[in-house]
């Protein structure tokens, strides 16, 4: 497969899925559970651009080969890893069960990268204070067809 390197820290995507525009749309998540296996299948079967960082490689053991997903196996509270991965992401979606990685993976982007839609789960809401006057939008529902309704409103209501 014909690869074309993009601006930025070294990264390669494949040429017929990874072009400008699907990269403006690209979508991060650090995720471990339920919630990201479906959000991923459920991107994938509308043919949007997502990354899934995570260092249970058995996770996505099974998960098919498909033009639209990037699957990194390493460790999201690695900044060097986390700040090349958050490259080209236009949306990024913190969901793992680690509450601290999330928070950190979310400031990071939101500050660092200046990502502006930046999504977080936190099981604990004690902890909204370090982020929530930084603009990261936190995510209720645990239904993948809820949160992508969250990010892609405008292809629901054509729908």
């Amino acid at each position: 497969m014909a690869r074309k390197k993009v601006a930025g820290p070294t990264r390669y995507f494949p040429k017929n899925v990874w072009k400008k525009k699907e990269i403006e749309n690209h979508i991060l998540i650090i995720g471990n559970d339920d919630l990201c296996i479906s959000l991923v299948n459920l991107l994938a079967e509308n043919k949007k651009p997502v990354t899934v960082l995570n260092p249970d490689t058995s996770l996505f053991s099974d998960f098919p080969e498909n033009k639209f997903v990037r699957i990194i196996t390493d460790n999201p509270a690695n900044n060097a890893v986390l700040s090349d991965s958050l490259y080209p992401s236009s949306k990024v979606l913190a969901v793992s069960d680690n509450d601290a990685v999330n928070i950190i993976t979310a400031l990071l982007a939101r500050k660092k990268h200046g990502i502006e839609n930046v999504y977080i789960k936190v099981s604990d809401p004690e902890l909204n204070i370090i982020y929530a006057d930084q603009g990261i939008s936190e995510l209720s529902s645990e239904k993948a067809e809820e949160v992508f309704e969250i990010l892609f409103p405008a292809v629901n209501e054509e729908k």
